[in-house]
């Protein structure tokens, strides 16, 4: 929602478990399966699950440039990805799982790690590249400041000469009274 004319916009509205639901859907089918089931299994603690996750998908879907938002959305898919990977990583080490399997799913780890480090870049890059274009802005906003100084200053003038006109034409003063002497 917007903040009003010239100011930033407002927090987005706090999501309902069914909205992290249909985020989940199209998102992550797998982490929706589950939710459901733990809804149906455990409700309080699935609702506990999809309050942590409201607002990490909240922030993501509020972004309002759409590159961003897509890296952001991306950025959360990819971090399910590393926990399943890490979960599966962790079994196979506690089953003692052949070391050629577990090379291969240290590669897989490994690939998804590579992508969360690009997804940082280029979600860094889109940051640097809106703080570029701001400083643009404010750059060319100070050079039409500049450019009008001496506008400014007869205007200011102008209107200090004016206002003590006026208050001398009716008679009063906030300085005191004629010549100075209170």
């Amino acid at each position: 929602p917007e903040g009003g004319p010239g100011r930033p916009p407002g927090p987005a509205p706090k999501m309902d478990s069914q909205a992290v639901l249909e985020f989940l859907d199209e998102h992550n089918p797998d982490a929706a399966k589950r939710m459901r089931e733990a809804l149906q299994e455990n409700p309080a603690m699935a609702e506990r699950l999809l309050g942590r996750l409201e607002p990490h998908i909240r922030e993501a879907l509020a972004e309002p440039d759409p590159q961003t938002r897509d890296l952001r959305i991306a950025q959360l898919r990819n971090g399910w990805e590393i926990m399943g990977a890490t979960r599966t990583l962790t079994d196979a080490i506690r089953q003692e799982t052949p070391q050629p399997k577990l090379d291969e799913i240290q590669g897989e780890l490994r690939g998804l790690l590579a992508q969360y480090f690009d997804i940082q870049v280029k979600l860094r890059e889109r940051e640097i590249a809106g703080l570029e274009a701001r400083l643009g802005q404010l750059r060319t906003e100070m050079a039409t400041q500049l450019s009008r100084k001496g506008d400014f200053i007869g205007e200011r003038l102008t209107q200090i000469v004016k206002a003590a006109q006026e208050r001398r034409e009716r008679g009063r003063s906030e300085d005191g009274p004629p010549g100075g002497k209170r």
